[in-house]
């Protein structure tokens, strides 16, 4: 099932965004189409761009996001969780908006995520600042701990959809085990 884009013009685009920073929230993830097109991986670049008849090596992130409004598609309507807006016309690809810029603390849903944009989430919150901690958990005993355990999460289970995709999946399910391990023990408001 899919829905209509009928959004503002702030979901396509955000305020104040530019060419080389997209907008992002207070975790690192895009709040807007424009952001989600620029933040892709080139994987996925490439097949969007090849599916609405486009040079990968020539088209801009403009290109894209007029596909997306054309495509007009989006998977849910979820005001809690990420939208998946379809990038191509048979829905193959799509990439995830978030709520932002500023969340209410908790988790993200990181089973929604790209290993790309589950490596970048790794990349900050591994060893998070007090204040990044803060923001991604809340104040609590153990919040840069938490963020580490969510940031291990992350990482595992990046580490285990790119073994799936190269068919390793012995090695893909040691991950997931491990992933689900982390998961198990994270407080029920940071579970999704």
């Amino acid at each position: 099932m899919s829905y209509g884009l009928s959004f503002s013009p702030e979901f396509f685009c955000a305020p104040d965004e530019s060419e080389r920073a997209p907008a992002v929230n207070v975790f690192g993830q895009p709040i807007s189409v424009h952001g989600a097109i620029r933040m892709m991986g080139k994987r996925d670049w490439n097949r969007a761009c090849r599916a609405n008849g486009l040079d990968p090596k020539t088209a801009d992130v403009s290109d894209l996001e007029q596909a997306v409004r054309d495509i007009d598609a989006c998977r849910n309507i979820d005001a809690k969780g990420p939208i998946e807006v379809y990038v191509t016309p048979d829905h193959d690809v799509s990439v995830n908006v978030y709520n932002g810029p500023e969340c209410e603390p908790g988790a993200p849903n990181l089973d929604g995520m790209s290993p790309d944009a589950l490596v970048e989430f790794w990349a900050r919150f591994n060893r998070p600042s007090r204040k990044d901690a803060e923001r991604l958990v809340g104040r609590r005993k153990g919040f840069t701990t938490l963020c580490g355990a969510l940031a291990g999460y992350a990482s595992n289970k990046a580490t285990a959809m790119r073994c799936r995709e190269r068919g390793d999946i012995q090695a893909a399910t040691v991950y997931e085990t491990i992933a689900d391990g982390i998961y198990d023990r994270l407080p029920a408001d940071l579970k999704w």
